[in-house]
């Protein structure tokens, strides 16, 4: 019992750690038991299907060809989108056991390009560049160190709400 709320304890603080390294992150869905991780995107409004689409493709091309040069196929790969009261919102949803770091990154740069100004960016103020780095760590820690983290099987949400951010038991 102890240990499990102690993996429960440092899955809340991977997703804190993805939510304060990435401010452009709305919100976190983590499903131990299935090994998937989901994140969730803000765009100031409503996307049509084609244009999503392609920018859809160019994610996806991008997601394929890293998985490839690591001879490596991807359980679970999918970019949705919601569009409702004005407001788009992206989801990624990636298997951790084939999932980058490096795709989260492209994925952002790639909504930073494509929806400049539209893209909802939480303000962080100035965090310090240690504070940022600490966070990278336990996310690079978490990542390299999957094995241990799959035995915990509570799913996680979580989300940034005015500057906070909140971690609740999905279940």
């Amino acid at each position: 019992m102890k240990q499990n709320l102690t993996m429960e304890n440092d899955n809340a603080g991977l997703l804190i750690s993805f939510l304060i390294r990435y401010p452009e992150i709305l919100k976190i869905i983590y499903e131990p038991k299935q090994m998937v991780i989901t994140f969730a995107f803000g765009i100031r409004t409503p996307l049509e299907d084609k244009q999503f689409n392609k920018f859809k493709n160019k994610v996806s091309d991008y997601i394929n060809t890293v998985l490839y040069l690591n001879n490596q196929t991807a359980k679970i790969q999918d970019l949705s989108i919601t569009s409702m009261h004005g407001i788009s919102l992206v989801e990624f949803k990636r298997d951790l056991t084939t999932f980058e770091k490096n795709e989260l990154n492209v994925l952002i740069e790639l909504l930073k390009r494509e929806y400049e100004e539209k893209l909802l960016v939480e303000d962080m103020g100035s965090v310090e560049e240690d504070v940022l780095w600490l966070h990278e760590e336990i996310i690079n820690n978490f990542l390299l160190n999957l094995g241990g983290a799959a035995s915990n099987d509570v799913p996680l949400v979580a989300f940034r709400e005015n500057g906070r951010v909140f971690v609740f038991n999905k279940n």
